[in-house]
């Protein structure tokens, strides 16, 4: 079957050639709030800028404040399709949860500290953090990365097949004395 204009999911382009349209792909509702929200921002940033003798003085000014305030500038550790604020609020949250982990495993964390003054303090809030990172929404890879970190250091490995002294001749005699008893 050939795609027709008349399908509403395909279209002929100019050139003849068929291409695809999401006709049921939601557009983002702005608000006539929005818009003036934006205008107004956008008139406070011309105004600002009309201060700057030129716009060398401008760019030297915005390369001086994104090394001062890097966090304003920047998305890193905020997922796709998340805000900032609302990524600080779950990653607020995944502490708090963390924390309560930290405390079921028998590693109790004190959350005021930023950086633990012993080796084990420290140790204790990379496992934290790694919990926080295991709880947090983003690449699976990187969750599963620290969890796997998270669990070699909180949980005994099974003993490995070189690591038995038992072979099978001991085993056996064992087994046999065992059954006779």
């Amino acid at each position: 079957m050939t795609p027709t204009s008349t399908s509403p999911s395909v279209r002929i382009r100019s050139d003849g050639f068929p291409c695809r349209t999401f006709p049921n792909r939601l557009k983002s509702k702005r608000t006539a709030e929005d818009r003036k929200r934006r205008d107004d921002r956008a008139k406070e940033l011309r105004k600002f800028k009309a201060t700057f003798p030129s716009k060398e003085a401008w760019r030297e000014w915005l390369a001086a404040d994104k090394k001062a305030h890097p966090e304003k500038y920047y998305r890193t550790g905020v997922p796709d399709g998340m805000r900032k604020h609302q990524a600080d609020k779950l990653r607020a949250a995944c502490r708090a949860k963390a924390t309560e982990f930290m405390a079921m495993i028998g590693e109790p964390i004190d959350p005021t500290i930023e950086i633990p003054d012993t080796d084990e303090g420290k140790a204790r809030a990379a496992l934290h953090e790694l919990a926080v990172i295991a709880l947090f929404p983003g690449d699976m890879k990187t969750k599963v990365t620290a969890l796997n970190a998270l669990l070699s250091y909180t949980k005994e490995k099974p003993v490995t097949k070189g690591e038995t002294t038992l072979n099978a001749g001991d085993w056996l005699k064992a087994a046999v004395e065992a059954s006779k008893k």
